[in-house]
């Protein structure tokens, strides 16, 4: 970004030699990296080492980049207005960027997970555990999604650090509201959205409700989980696999667009796509019967 001022301006105080400044933070950044990808003898030793340095150098280029914001000869034009206001949001994340390595390296803090950081490009993304037995690991955003009985998506949400036990409520009293006007008999989630209070609140709305206890059950549960109606109702709800498949062939596997509301438009245009495509092959089976 700093470059791109630099050639807006023509000059820029302290970057005259830019090039090299990038060429070192690039270098100090790799060596560090080989170190920790090789390990060997004094590994902790020689890591600290190289780390130290790094981090020297990101702490010139984030105080180069102080003074540049502060100098006042800067920002006459609307486009190097614009480059000093995106600087100014990436010096923000270098500063956090030297803060967590500092934490997690030398001092050899364990970081919460809602203070890291994935992607300096798009800041809403999250690491994402799918819970299966290859434990697979993506960047994105979890997103909840509700179907009927003819697995049409009625309802989707872009979960944004939100997990499941915290949904079970909220959108089981916007699908109450939503189709008031329905006989609404029963509603049915995965074992993450458990919760004993969830399933009192959702029990009034429903007059069903299949909310599946993880780990170990009590006496109770236990013979309402075996029970022929709770048995059926949760084999149904086993299609919404087949959903979130056909889901992601809809285009919603990745998304190409940028920022939170590009994300958040990206899956609703590939939930329409899912459901005109559904309704599609209703249409001819129905015209092959």
């Amino acid at each position: 970004m700093t470059r791109y001022i630099v050639e807006e301006l023509g000059w820029l105080p302290e970057w005259r030699q830019i090039k090299d400044w990038r060429n070192k933070l690039r270098r100090n950044y790799h060596q560090c990296s080989e170190i920790h990808r090789k390990k060997g003898n004094n590994y902790q030793n020689r890591l600290e080492r190289s780390v130290k340095k790094y981090l020297n150098c990101c702490l010139t280029i984030s105080q180069k980049i102080d003074n540049t914001l502060k100098d006042k000869s800067i920002g006459h034009t609307i486009t190097s207005a614009l480059l000093t206001q995106e600087l100014d949001r990436y010096k923000k994340l270098l500063d956090k960027h030297i803060d967590l390595v500092e934490r997690r390296i030398l001092k050899g803090e364990k970081i919460p997970h809602q203070e890291k950081m994935f992607s300096i490009f798009e800041p809403h993304t999250e690491w994402l555990n799918k819970g299966k037995l290859h434990k697979n690991c993506e960047l994105g955003l979890n997103t909840l999604i509700v179907t009927d009985q003819h697995q049409f998506i009625l309802h989707h949400e872009v979960m944004q650090k939100q997990v499941d036990v915290h949904m079970t409520i909220p959108v089981s009293k916007t699908i109450s509201k939503k189709y008031k006007g329905y006989k609404l008999t029963s509603i049915s989630f995965d074992r993450n959205f458990f919760s004993q209070n969830a399933k009192e609140v959702v029990g009034k709305l429903f007059e069903n409700v299949v909310l599946p206890k993880p780990g170990k059950k009590s006496a109770q549960q236990q013979e309402e989980e075996s029970s022929k109606t709770f048995s059926v109702l949760r084999k149904q709800h086993s299609a919404v696999e087949a959903n979130i498949n056909q889901l992601e062939h809809n285009g919603v596997n990745k998304c190409p667009d940028k920022g939170i509301y590009g994300f958040r438009r990206y899956v609703a245009l590939g939930v329409i796509a899912y459901n005109l495509h559904h309704l599609g092959k209703l249409i001819l089976k129905h015209e092959k019967s």
